[in-house]
C-alpha cells in the first residue's frame, strides 16, 4: 500500500480520528511519520490539558508499523511494551516526529538474528 493512500486511512480510522490525531506525513520508504494532536475541547482531561490516553495512542502503531514495512516478511514484528513519560502537561497542538534509520533496522536485525547451532 502506497504511504499517502495509508495515511488517509489512518486519518478516517476511529480510533485516532475521535481523538483529534492527525497524520501529517508517512515518508514513501515508511522511515519517517510525523502526528500531530490540537488540543479541542474533546481530548482534554480534568485540568484542562491532553489526555494522555490521546497522548499515548498518537504514538502507539507507528514504529511497529514502520520497522514491519522496513524488514521482510520473515520477521514477526509486535510491541511487546511501551511506556511514557511526561515531562509537563501537554497544551496547544503537541507534536511526534518518527525516523527509523539503518542503524535501528540493523541493530534489530543484530539483536534478533537465530544462530544454527546444528
Amino acid at each position: 500500500m502506497r504511504a499517502s493512500a495509508l495515511r488517509r486511512g489512518m486519518n478516517l480510522w476511529p480510533p485516532l480520528l475521535f481523538a483529534g490525531i492527525r497524520i501529517r506525513h508517512i515518508g514513501d520508504d515508511y522511515r519517517a511519520v510525523d502526528v500531530e494532536l490540537r488540543e479541542r475541547f474533546y481530548n482534554r482531561n480534568y485540568v484542562g490539558c491532553h489526555f494522555g490516553g490521546s497522548l499515548f495512542a498518537m504514538t502507539d502503531p507507528f514504529w511497529m508499523m514502520m520497522v514491519m514495512r522496513n524488514l521482510d516478511r520473515s520477521y514477526t514484528v509486535w510491541d511487546k511494551s511501551a511506556t511514557i513519560d511526561f515531562l509537563r502537561p501537554g497544551r496547544g497542538t503537541v507534536r511526534a516526529e518518527f525516523r527509523l534509520t539503518d542503524e535501528a533496522l540493523n541493530d534489530i536485525c543484530a539483536n534478533t538474528a537465530v544462530e544454527d547451532s546444528g
